[in-house]
Order: structure tokens, then sequence, then C-alpha cells
């Protein structure tokens, strides 16, 4: 996943799932402070603009190919960006 964070993982779940979870109670290493933070920082925005759909579509497409060693979604992948900064 994109987001290394626990609790941002959970809160996309959240959405996804539209159901809400027990409140996480997960340890925080102090050195990745500072990253979870800006991670916070920019899943608020994703909401508020809506784009995690384009974030996974985009997210699933770069798995594969890399696991595919080869471009031939970019155009798909050009598409979803394009959608994607209409929002």
């Amino acid at each position: 996943m994109i987001f290394s964070d626990p609790y941002v993982q959970e809160i996309i779940s959240q959405i996804l799932n539209k159901t809400p979870s027990p409140s996480l109670n997960i340890p925080i290493q102090k050195n990745m402070v500072g990253q979870i933070q800006e991670q916070r920082r920019v899943l608020e925005d994703i909401k508020s603009k809506n784009l995690l759909p384009y974030i996974l579509k985009l997210s699933a497409l770069e798995n594969e190919i890399k696991s595919m060693n080869h471009s031939k979604y970019e155009e798909e992948i050009e598409k979803i960006f394009e959608q994607s900064k209409q929002r």
C-alpha cells in the first residue's frame, strides 16, 4: 500500500468499506513521526478532494506494471491521472 502508517491504512479501509472500526492502539516509533504526520496531511487532502479511488487505481496499476516489467498500461495511467486533475 502507498501509505505505511497503520492509522492511515485503517482510515482508507474505513472509507472503502464505509464502516467504522474500533480505535487503533498501534505503537509508533519516534523516527517515523515526521513521515506519519506527512502521510496524514496527504490523506486529509485526498479525502477533501475525493481522490482515493484514483490513487488506488494508480497503485494497483503501478504494482501490476512492476510485476510485468513493461509499460503496457501507460495510457490507462495517464487517463486516470487526467481524471484526478479535474477534481
